[in-house]
């Protein structure tokens, strides 16, 4: 991968959760929903926690219900994170898909990126971390070369969490609608425009303009399941988007499978006394072929 010279590629990486996105294979700017009429929830008087049927008048009690329904379950998180010139050109991608064990000590990530531009530095291409619970390993492909070592145990699903709670926090919810149920579960379509102050304009001046657009599928226990944001900003005269989706699937039922880049990582490197997160690095070692695995 090669660097971006803008602030582009940080905020992909935020946006991310990268500590160091719906479906993949399918277009981002679309979740396709068939639109019906919202039944009230007689019994909390909304639809999801948070959640009535003209607004999210509580981000913060959507998004606890939503980390409450992950609490203890395993899950399987795809993202996606792009930044999109005005004529479509992906500039640079974040794509990553992560698999979480129920108390999230177990997990197996990996994280992509790529840039269309043609720079003369260059960057990541990409991340990857293991763990089984008792140790953490990660991997990082940097300019054609891949090095091995410990890891700590990650944060990414909380950032992930935390990214989607920001961006409720500034959306203005244009409708809600029922698309479905699923094992008596209402689903729902919340779609909105994303505000911000404009800093730029004089105190007198300073209005809230539309900067984006928020469309997420969420079910009445206030589970968000799938999500997709986009972002606007003028650079150079252009308007770049940044756009990122969110899916989350096999809740309860993924499995965290050991990569065999781990046996490699292992190799290089061993701890210096008996505590487990303090190592050495034996070498930095370079693999093509670990990373096909």
């Amino acid at each position: 991968m090669r660097s971006l010279p803008s602030i582009a590629l940080a905020i992909l990486l935020v946006i991310a959760g990268c500590n160091s996105p719906l479906i993949a294979g399918k277009d981002p700017r679309h979740i396709p929903v068939t639109p019906a009429d919202v039944p009230p929830n007689s019994d909390r008087g909304t639809l999801a926690p948070g959640v009535t049927q003209t607004d999210i008048v509580r981000p913060k009690s959507l998004i606890d219900a939503h980390r409450e329904v992950l609490e203890n379950r395993s899950v399987t998180v795809e993202q996606t994170t792009r930044s999109v010139a005005a004529n479509g050109t992906i500039l640079t991608q974040v794509a990553g898909t992560d698999r979480y064990g129920p108390n999230r000590t177990s997990y197996n990530l990996t994280t992509n990126v790529t840039e269309t531009r043609s720079v003369d530095s260059s960057g990541i291409d990409r991340i990857a971390e293991w763990s089984d619970g008792e140790t953490q390993y990660r991997m990082v492909k940097w300019n054609d070369t891949t090095t091995y070592r410990p890891a700590y145990p990650t944060l990414q699903i909380t950032h992930q969490i935390h990214s989607i709670l920001s961006i409720f926090n500034k959306t203005d919810v244009v409708e809600v609608e029922n698309v479905s149920t699923e094992n008596g579960l209402h689903r729902y379509a919340v779609q909105g425009k994303l505000w911000f102050p404009n800093s730029r304009k004089t105190s007198d001046e300073r209005a809230m303009r539309t900067t984006g657009d928020v469309l997420a599928v969420i079910d009445e226990r206030g589970f968000v399941r799938k999500y997709r944001s986009e972002i606007r900003y003028q650079q150079n005269n252009s308007t770049i988007r940044i756009v990122q989706t969110i899916h989350y699937s096999n809740l309860g039922t993924t499995t965290i499978d050991r990569p065999v880049w781990v046996d490699t990582a292992v190799n290089a490197t061993e701890p210096t006394n008996e505590n487990r997160h303090q190592w050495t690095m034996k070498n930095n070692t370079s693999s093509k072929t670990a990373l096909s695995q």
